[in-house]
């Protein structure tokens, strides 16, 4: 792992010689530039494309990395985490027919 556990971070794993998985993890709050600037250029090198957190699929580049980082339910938490949690929470009281949440 690269960069911070409760911030920005990149982490690698492999299956033997196979990698398995890159993950990158932006703190919206207080973004790495450099650490993205070289997970992003090591994404492009290996040709991979960066799948979000909401499963959008986007260019290893740093614009498009900030702006679907400023998109994420992280992001929304940050910038108004009362409004946030009041969401779910009415997501959670409202209930169709069957008694299941919508």
């Amino acid at each position: 792992m690269w960069g911070v556990y409760d911030g920005t971070c990149l982490r690698l794993t492999r299956n033997g010689d196979e990698i398995e998985e890159l993950r990158l993890r932006v703190d919206v709050r207080h973004p790495d530039d450099d650490l993205l600037a070289r997970a992003l250029a090591t994404a492009r090198s290996l040709r991979l494309l960066i799948v979000t957190e909401t499963g959008e699929t986007i260019e290893p580049e740093l614009a498009w990395v900030l702006n679907a980082a400023g998109r994420a339910p992280a992001a929304e938490f940050v910038r108004d985490s009362a409004g946030y949690l009041s969401a779910i929470a009415s997501k959670l009281r409202k209930t169709d027919d069957d008694g299941t949440p919508e």
